[in-house]
C-alpha cells in the first residue's frame, strides 16, 4: 500500500514539475512521469545469442516481464538533453537440474585470495541480459534505439532491475516519444563460466 502511495505521489510531482517548467517557458516540456513499457506478445520478444543458447545450461523460459520508463529531466529546448530511466520486473523459470551437466552439481574446490574455498553445487543459474528500448512516435515509427548495460538475471526467481541509460536523449526525440517497446536479449550464462 505504501509503495502505491509513493508511486502516486511520484507521478503527481513529475506532472507538476513538467507543467511548471512548461508554464515558465511557454513551451511544451518533455514528460517525466512513469509510463508503461510495451512488450511483445510472443515470449516478450526475447532474443538469445548463440553463446546463451548453446551454453552448458541453456536459459529457461521467462514467464513474466513488465516495466515502466521515464525521462529524467523536464527539458524544454532544442539544445537540451535528458536521460532515460527504466524499471523492469522479470521472472524466469528454474533450471531443470536433471539436464544440467554433472560438473555443476558437485562441490568444486577453488583458491580465492590464497584461501581454499569449496563452491557448493548450483541450484540456479545466472545470465547476462541486455534491454533494447525502441522509442516510437505517435504513428509507431522508431525515433531511436537505446541499449542498457548488461544486467544480471537469476533463474527461479523474480528479478527487479532498475537503471539509467547514460546515452543522452535529445529534446526532439524525447518530446515526440509516445511509446517505448522493450526487447530483451539474453547474452550469456555466467554460471557456465564456473
Amino acid at each position: 500500500m505504501r509503495g502505491i502511495l509513493f508511486g502516486a505521489i511520484g507521478v503527481a510531482v513529475g506532472v507538476a514539475a513538467t507543467l511548471f517548467v512548461s508554464h515558465l517557458t511557454g513551451r511544451p516540456a518533455v514528460q517525466t512521469e512513469w509510463s508503461k513499457l510495451v512488450t511483445h506478445p510472443n515470449q516478450f520478444g526475447i532474443t538469445y545469442t548463440t553463446e546463451a543458447i548453446f551454453s552448458d545450461i541453456p536459459p529457461p523460459d521467462v514467464t513474466a516481464l513488465t516495466g515502466t520508463y521515464k525521462f529524467l529531466d523536464p527539458i524544454v529546448s532544442e539544445n537540451e538533453t535528458t536521460k532515460f530511466g527504466y524499471v523492469i520486473d522479470l521472472k524466469m523459470d528454474q533450471i531443470d537440474l536433471s539436464k544440467v551437466p554433472q560438473k555443476y552439481l558437485e562441490s568444486k574446490a577453488e583458491i580465492i585470495d590464497g584461501h581454499p574455498i569449496a563452491s557448493p553445487p548450483i541450484t540456479s543459474a545466472s545470465y547476462g541480459i541486455i534491454f533494447t528500448f525502441q522509442l516510437k512516435d505517435i504513428d509507431g515509427f522508431v525515433l531511436t534505439n537505446l541499449s542498457s548495460k548488461q544486467e544480471d538475471l537469476v533463474s527461479g526467481q523474480s528479478n527487479h532491475l532498475q537503471n539509467i541509460i547514460e546515452t543522452p536523449v535529445q529534446f526532439r526525440i524525447a518530446i515526440r516519444t509516445r511509446q517505448v517497446d522493450v526487447i530483451p536479449s539474453i547474452e550469456k550464462c555466467f554460471t557456465c563460466q564456473r
